[in-house]
């Protein structure tokens, strides 16, 4: 299990900190499961990328960014959005608090293994 923590500010500027479990699989999985759950993540890290560049975040835009058709799409951000990381709306999909957290700290861990593999293969 990780837990991610992060701080929360409302609108009266009050700090509050707020954790989120994230429970893995067993050891005991699918390799269809997991191609799924790595294409959710990838699913997601698309919508931070769009939304931190201010960007309209919608369907057509997630599948020329992600490698899939309409319909793995749309099974992603079903699966996302069961898990409460986005909300999606009739025109766009916006990332939660948790769905923040939950891409940033994915991509802050593919960094760390594209920066292993650089001092693997340096050495």
């Amino acid at each position: 299990m990780l837990t991610i923590a992060f701080a929360v500010a409302n609108a009266a500027g009050n700090k509050a900190s707020q954790e989120i479990d994230v429970t893995y699989w067993t050891d005991v999985q699918s390799l269809f499961s997991v191609s799924f759950m790595q294409y959710d993540i990838s699913v997601l890290r698309a919508i931070l990328r769009l939304s931190r560049h201010r960007r309209t975040v919608d369907q057509a835009s997630l599948v020329l960014r992600v490698e899939g058709d309409d319909a793995n799409v749309r099974g992603a951000l079903r699966r996302l959005e069961s898990q409460g990381l986005i909300v999606r709306s009739a025109d766009t999909t916006r990332l939660t608090m948790m769905g923040l957290a939950v891409g940033l700290a994915s991509r802050a861990h593919a960094h760390k293994c594209r920066a292993s593999l650089r001092t693997r293969k340096a050495a």
